[in-house]
């Protein structure tokens, strides 16, 4: 008998409450060198919307901007691996 999972995440989201300059956020469980794409995501549902930055997970989960990325209160964003 085979298990399945019936809810993968595949992607980290990061919702704000406050302004905020984010130098880097950390992506537990993402191997390092995985490419990501940091994507504004709907408040509400938490769909992906459009796409604000490409990087590199780095040692320990790290994903670091350059230059930072600003947010306002409300934003929610959301971390996926690129597919390819």
């Amino acid at each position: 008998m085979t298990l399945f999972s019936l809810y993968s995440d595949p992607g980290h989201t990061f919702r704000f409450a406050e302004d905020r300059r984010i130098p880097a956020f950390f992506v537990p469980g993402m191997a390092e060198g995985t490419a990501v794409t940091v994507h504004r995501a709907d408040p509400a549902t938490g769909e992906p919307l459009e796409a604000l930055c490409r990087a590199r997970v780095e040692a320990e989960g790290r994903v670091s901007f350059e230059p930072p990325l600003i947010v306002s209160a409300g934003t929610v964003l959301i971390v996926l691996p690129d597919r390819g």
